[in-house]
């Protein structure tokens, strides 16, 4: 077990599906959006359950760091090397992978990930997603740390999801969305 997993609380597939829910009601309450779209790995699964709920379109896009010092740092103990993918986590800004391939003029938009740390990754895909000129963005994650909140949560604090490198779900996860038709 790494550092960052000794850190956080292990959510399964059966809460994600209970926190999505819980999400979808409290973004019905205020906000109706025309789609959602989710940031690939850590949003497709609440992604796909909030469309759901709320009867909407769901489109993927992918945003990575190129934070991956697995061979580069190998010869660091292990502690060492998990602090420093830390660091590059806060301190790489993410890039666009995948782009959303239709049309969200003049469309409310609802942004989902997983979990908000720095807001980085929020913020490139809402400055990627402004370029089509939607009407209105919001945005919404299962969980945040520290001090920058999305529009809509549901929990504050740390925790491993089932699509974590190291989640003993993770097969489950990929055949969930293998079967829902979305991409990564």
């Amino acid at each position: 077990m790494n550092l960052v997993q000794r850190l956080n609380v292990y959510v399964n597939m059966d809460e994600v599906r209970s926190i999505s829910s819980d999400l979808a009601k409290q973004i019905r309450t205020s906000y109706s959006p025309d789609i959602v779209v989710c940031i690939a790995k850590g949003g497709v699964m609440p992604g796909i359950e909030i469309s759901k709920e709320l009867g909407l379109p769901l489109f993927p896009m992918a945003v990575a760091r190129n934070y991956d010092i697995s061979n580069v740092y190998s010869f660091l103990p292990k502690p060492l090397a998990e602090l420093y993918q830390m660091f590059l986590f806060f301190t790489e800004n993410p890039v666009i992978i995948k782009g959303v391939r239709s049309s969200i003029l003049k469309k409310r938009v609802l942004l989902v990930d997983d979990v908000v740390h720095t807001g980085k990754t929020f913020n490139v895909a809402k400055n990627e997603l402004k370029q089509q000129n939607p009407l209105e963005m919001k945005t919404a994650a299962l969980s945040f740390v520290g001090g920058r909140k999305p529009d809509f949560f549901v929990r504050k604090g740390r925790f491993q999801y089932p699509w974590s490198k190291n989640a003993h779900e993770f097969s489950s996860f990929s055949k969930y969305v293998e079967q829902a038709g979305i991409i990564l």
